[in-house]
């Protein structure tokens, strides 16, 4: 019976990615510096000056997932193995790796504690080119047109069921890539088709969806915004609503019924995935000896004609980088009856009646508690075993269970131990530059902390732990 535990696990053992070798990171980290010093003359006047937040941004992805820059030690309380955890670099909608955790957190939270079991479709809508800089230039926009979004949906559900008082449920992503990683800001809307009123009945719309109504009036509200926040001239407008086709768009989805909480997980996923996937990029050397970063999408692309993006590196990273939120940008807003507020006047009514589920019962309880450690383990290990399909805390040894045991931060520390180990980097044939400098500062013991972030909620940023695991035999 041992032994067929130990054969299972032998074969389930979560294999750690290698950063250093991700065509994403050799890029960054051969050409950033050199970005940045031509940014000024090159690139400013088109995409606006380059925030050091940005770069710090860049400087933790550079750092994430690499044992150099800090690790925690976990031991197998069975058998004594030990592995290394390298810290994360916790980068919303930039990280591959961390983003994908990000959307895992955020569709666990939207099917749990936000969705009501009713009908939802999905809702897109864009906006035409010649106005999409001016989100990038000014970023507080984007804010501006996921409220747009909103309140055109809640107008043609309410008049759908002739009812004022009575609100849908909208969770609203703010996307500005397209397929080929294009400065494209638009809206994945994931809507409930219908309104509840005050007391929580539902009147559910069943009506085919009117697209060209919609895009109509989400094409107004725009408009009104950034006249409003002095963004665009009369004389724009005017000449844009004199254009045959519009440039705005609408799509609706099919519904998705009640209670099929798979598919709207998967919708939540989908509607905050990261700006770029590996898989999809390659890097070459053009006749000149200049690098070019290809891209490639699954459909071809109506203005490029093709499936596929050709760019300079430098032009690549300032395409890249624009697409990394500021600070304190929020990237899925909650709107009506789904919102932050609407929800939490529920819950407390529900308390006060004593009439919270269970689990809202044991959260409230752990809210004035410190999380223990054995709970923070457990989430982390959960999204990671849904990301791989492997328990990442599982012993590859025994099948027992693996718990930290130190946090190591110290460069000298952490240099001694990895040179013990044989687990210093190497340059590899054909990297883009250099390993990052050692007088980086590593990672903070907080970032193996992994507590829930939803990009809705307030205040501020939960750690995370990003785990890539090194075998380093046993104490």
């Amino acid at each position: 019976m041992v032994e067929d535990t130990r054969r299972t696990a032998t074969q389930s053992v979560y294999k750690p990615r290698n950063p250093r070798k991700t065509p994403l990171w050799r890029i960054l980290n051969g050409y950033f510096g050199e970005f940045v010093s031509v940014y000024e003359d090159r690139f400013e006047s088109r995409y606006g000056r380059l925030s050091p937040y940005v770069q710090k941004v860049v400087e933790r992805y550079l750092r994430c997932g690499i044992l150099d820059f800090g690790f925690a030690r976990i031991r197998c309380a069975d058998c004594g193995r030990e592995m290394l955890l390298a810290f994360s670099c916790k980068c919303r909608s930039f990280c591959p790796s961390c983003q994908k955790r990000r959307q895992l957190e955020f569709a666990e939270f939207c099917v749990s504690e936000v969705f009501a079991p009713v009908p939802h479709r999905q809702v897109v809508l864009a906006i035409p080119k010649r106005i999409r800089l001016h989100f990038f230039r000014n970023r507080k926009l984007l804010s501006k047109l996921a409220r747009c979004g909103w309140e055109t949906l809640r107008d043609f559900l309410q008049a759908a069921v002739g009812r004022d008082d009575a609100v849908p449920g909208a969770v609203v992503a703010i996307q500005t890539f397209g397929n080929l990683g294009d400065l494209t800001p638009h809206l994945h809307m994931i809507v409930s088709w219908g309104c509840f009123d005050e007391r929580g009945t539902f009147y559910a719309v069943r009506e085919a969806p009117e697209e060209d109504m919609i895009e109509q009036v989400f094409r107004h509200k725009v408009f009104r915004m950034l006249l409003d926040a002095g963004a665009v001239t009369e004389d724009l407008v005017n000449d844009l609503l004199a254009w045959h086709h519009s440039g705005f768009s609408a799509y609706v989805g099919k519904p998705v019924p009640a209670r099929d909480t798979e598919s709207l997980e998967s919708l939540a996923q989908y509607i905050v995935r990261g700006a770029v996937a590996q898989e999809r990029l390659s890097v070459s050397e053009g006749l000149d000896g200049t690098s070019r970063v290809t891209y490639r999408s699954k459909k071809v692309h109506p203005g490029h004609g093709a499936n596929f993006r050709v760019l300079d590196v430098l032009d690549f990273i300032a395409l890249l980088v624009a697409h990394i939120p500021a600070r304190h940008e929020k990237r899925a807003i909650n709107y009506g009856f789904y919102s932050n507020k609407s929800r939490g006047v529920r819950r407390r009514k529900l308390e006060a009646q004593g009439n919270l589920p269970a689990k809202s019962q044991a959260e409230i309880v752990s809210a004035t508690e410190d999380r223990a450690p054995l709970e923070v383990r457990r989430a982390w290990a959960y999204l990671v075993a849904k990301v791989y399909e492997v328990d990442p805390l599982v012993c590859p040894e025994c099948g027992g269970r693996m718990k930290p045991i130190a946090y190591i931060q110290d460069k000298d520390v952490i240099f001694r131990i990895l040179n013990h180990l044989n687990l210093l980097p190497e340059e590899s044939p054909g990297t883009l530059g250099r390993s990052p400098p050692d007088d980086r500062a590593p990672a903070r013991s907080a970032e193996i902390v992994c507590e829930p972030f939803y990009d809705d909620l307030e205040p501020g940023e939960a750690a995370e732990l990003m785990m890539a695991t090194a075998d380093v035999g046993r104490n």
